[in-house]
């Protein structure tokens, strides 16, 4: 039993030091601009807003939510078992 517990144990220390190692190496690429030129790392996208306002100014885009679209109602006291 003991070196059961024994063998868990290390099995659990591997693991946390697998994540820690990841860890370390993505913030040590969030944090070295790996991205370049083309943008920050980790593919995050910039929006061009005067891009996105002139399509919208020339109608292409509209500045109001799609017609299909119902925003979430409150549900009202007493439903849905809460």
């Amino acid at each position: 039993m003991e070196k059961l517990l024994n063998h868990s144990r290390l099995r659990d220390l591997h693991f946390v030091v697998l994540v820690l190692l990841n860890l370390f190496l993505i913030s040590g690429f969030l944090i070295s601009g790996a991205g370049g030129e083309s943008g920050p790392p980790g593919g995050w996208r910039r929006i061009d807003l005067q891009a996105l306002q002139t399509r919208i100014e020339a109608g292409e885009l509209v500045d109001t939510e799609a017609s299909w679209y119902h925003r979430e109602k409150a549900k009202k006291a007493g439903q849905g078992g809460e």
